[in-house]
C-alpha cells in the first residue's frame, strides 16, 4: 500500500481556509482535478506533481498533453530553472508563471503558501535572481537544495507607486471575454457546483405522495391496473346457473382474485366449491405444474370464454411442436392428431377410470367382479359407461328410452362380431361441444371434444347433463351430494 503524505494548501490573500489533502502525491496545474490548481491561463492543465519519499519531498515536471493548447511554463525554485526531477527543502519558492508557491516543509507534512507575483515581476519575468542552467538543477539533491538556499541572496527591485500596475485575477465566475476559436464553441463539460442537489425530504414526500394515489386509485377503481376487461361471467352480479357454479358472483372485481392471502389459483379453487362444480384437476396435470390459470386465461375482454380457452389449450399444449418439459416429461399429439380408440393390437390401452371417477358412477363401480383382471376390468367399465347410461347421438340408433345399447354401435355379432364401426361412430358423440349460455360453440363441430374422454372437473354437473339419462342423471347426483362434502374437506385441508 502506498504511504500517504499530508499537503497544506493556503491561498494568501483569499478568504479561501486551508485546504489538507492527504495522498501519494499532489498534482499542480490549471485543471480541476489538480489538488493544486493554479489559477493562471499560462499554466497548462498538468504540469508537474510533488511526490515525499524517504522523509524529502520532490518535485517532477510532466510532459504536457499533445491535445493541451498552453505548453509547459518556465519553472524555477529560487530563481533557478528547472527540469526534470528536484529535491525540495524548507522555504524554496517555485515560481511557475504568475503564481508563487513558498514552502515550508515540517516533520510529516508539507505546506504550500500560494500567491502571486505583481504585474511588474509578470511581464519582464525577473525576481531578483540568475537562472541556473538545466544541468545544474536536474541534479540537485537534498543536500544542495538546502545549502543553495541558504547561499542565495534574493535583491527586490524598489518600485513607485505610480509605476505599479494593477493585475487582473482570472476569476472562474466571471465570463470568459475572448473569442473561441471556431469549432470549439460547444468543447466544454458541465459542472454540478454551483447547482443545488434535490433534497432526499423532497424526494421521499414526493415518492410517498404518488404511492398514496396509486394506493387510493386501486382501493376505488382498480380496473384501472388490469392489463384488460375480465369475461362476461366474471362481470355478473347474479347466479345465472342453478345449481351454481360458484360461491358467490364475482360483479367484476379485482381483489377476489388478486389478494394477499394467497395465489390467483388457490382463490379460483376457494369460489368455484358450489353444488354444480367443484374446482379439481387430474392427477396427471397436478404431477405436471398445470393449475386453474394454465389453461383458464382471463382479461382478454367481455366476449371472451375461458371455458372455451380451456377446451383449445388442450390441443395447443399437447402436441409435436411443444418442447416444453413438465416435471422431466414432454407432451405430443395424441392418437395421430385423430379420435383415439381404447382398443390396439386386441389390447386395451386405455387406462379405465380412476378411483375418484368411479365414486361419482355408482353402476359402474357395481359391476366390479373380483375375478376380473387388469384387461377384463377395463373392458367392463368401458361398456358399463356408455351402455344404457348415455342417450343416443344424432346419427346413432338407440333403444326406446333413447340411450344407447349394444347394437348402436355393434351392427353384427356371433362369429362375424362387428369391431369396426364403434371405431366410425366414435366422432358422433365425441367431437363439438355447444353452448347457448356462449353464445356460440365451445368446441367446433368436427373437432374433437378432448375432455369427452379425459374428463378434468369431476364434480361439474353440467360437464354430460345434456347426454346422460334420466336415471344416470340421478345415481351421478346422488353420488356428487354423497361425495361433495368430502371433496371440500380435503380441500379445506390441503389449504
Amino acid at each position: 500500500m502506498a504511504l500517504l503524505n499530508t499537503f497544506i494548501i493556503i491561498q494568501e490573500g483569499r478568504a479561501f481556509a486551508p485546504v489538507t489533502v492527504q495522498s501519494e502525491r499532489l498534482l499542480v496545474g490549471s485543471s480541476p482535478r489538480c489538488s493544486l490548481q493554479l489559477n493562471d491561463r499560462t499554466v497548462p492543465s498538468l504540469l508537474g506533481e510533488i511526490r515525499g519519499r524517504e522523509d524529502h519531498f520532490y518535485f517532477q515536471t510532466l510532459e504536457s498533453s499533445p491535445f493541451d493548447e498552453t505548453k509547459s511554463a518556465p519553472i524555477s525554485i529560487n530563481g533557478r530553472q528547472i527540469v526534470g526531477d528536484v529535491a525540495l527543502a524548507d522555504g524554496d519558492v517555485i515560481t511557475i508563471g504568475q503564481s508563487r508557491v513558498t514552502l515550508e516543509l515540517k516533520v510529516d507534512q508539507l505546506v504550500l503558501r500560494v500567491g502571486y507575483q505583481d504585474a511588474v515581476q509578470a511581464l519582464s519575468g525577473s525576481d531578483g535572481a540568475e537562472p541556473a542552467s538545466a544541468d545544474e538543477s536536474s541534479v540537485r539533491t537534498p543536500e544542495r537544495a538546502r545549502s543553495a538556499r541558504e547561499s542565495q541572496t534574493i535583491i527586490a527591485k524598489p518600485h513607485p507607486w505610480k509605476n505599479r500596475q494593477k493585475l487582473l485575477r482570472l476569476n472562474y465566475l466571471e465570463p470568459s471575454r475572448e473569442k473561441s476559436k471556431p469549432g470549439t464553441e460547444f468543447n466544454w463539460a458541465p459542472t454540478r457546483d454551483l447547482a443545488l442537489p434535490w433534497p432526499i425530504a423532497f424526494l421521499s414526500w414526493l415518492l410517498l405522495v404518488i404511492a398514496m394515489a396509486a394506493l387510493v386509485t386501486f382501493l376505488v377503481k382498480p380496473s384501472i391496473f388490469a392489463p384488460g376487461r375480465v369475461s362476461a361471467a366474471h362481470i355478473l352480479t347474479q347466479m345465472s346457473f342453478s345449481p351454481a357454479l360458484a360461491a358467490g358472483s364475482n360483479s367484476g372485481s379485482c381483489l377476489n382474485c388478486h389478494t394477499l392471502r394467497g395465489k390467483i389459483d388457490q382463490n379460483c379453487a376457494r369460489c368455484h366449491q358450489a353444488p354444480g362444480f367443484h374446482a379439481s384437476i387430474t392427477q396427471e396435470h397436478v404431477a405436471a405444474g398445470i393449475t386453474c390459470i394454465s389453461c383458464h386465461t382471463e382479461h382478454r375482454g367481455t366476449n371472451f370464454s375461458p371455458k372455451a380457452a380451456a377446451f383449445a389449450s388442450c390441443a395447443a399444449c399437447h402436441n409435436d411442436n411443444n418442447k416444453q418439459i413438465y416435471r422431466g416429461k414432454t407432451v405430443h399429439t395424441p392418437h395421430g392428431g385423430s379420435f383415439g380408440y381404447p382398443l390396439s393390437g386386441g389390447k386395451w390401452i386405455w387406462a379405465g377410470l380412476n378411483e375418484e371417477a368411479l365414486k361419482l358412477k355408482p353402476e359402474v363401480a357395481a359391476t366390479w367382479k373380483p375375478e376380473y383382471d387388469e384387461q377384463t376390468w377395463r373392458k367392463v367399465q368401458f361398456h358399463a359407461i356408455h351402455l344404457y347410461r348415455v342417450k343416443a347421438a344424432k346419427g346413432i340408433t338407440g333403444i326406446e328410452d333413447g340411450s344407447l345399447s349394444c347394437s348402436s354401435c355393434h351392427k353384427t355379432f356371433g362369429g362375424k362380431f362387428d369391431r369396426e364401426t364403434p371405431r366410425q361412430t366414435c366422432a358422433n358423440c365425441h367431437n363439438g361441444y355447444a353452448q347457448q349460455s356462449a353464445n356460440g360453440l365451445i368446441v367446433e363441430a368436427g373437432n374433437p371434444n378432448c375432455t369427452s374422454c379425459h374428463v378434468q372437473h369431476y364434480y361439474d354437473d353440467y360437464r354430460w347433463g345434456d347426454l346422460l339419462t334420466e336415471s344416470a342423471k340421478d345415481k351421478r347426483q346422488r353420488a356428487i351430494d354423497r361425495n361433495y362434502i368430502e371433496a371440500v374437506r380435503r380441500s379445506a385441508l390441503a389449504q
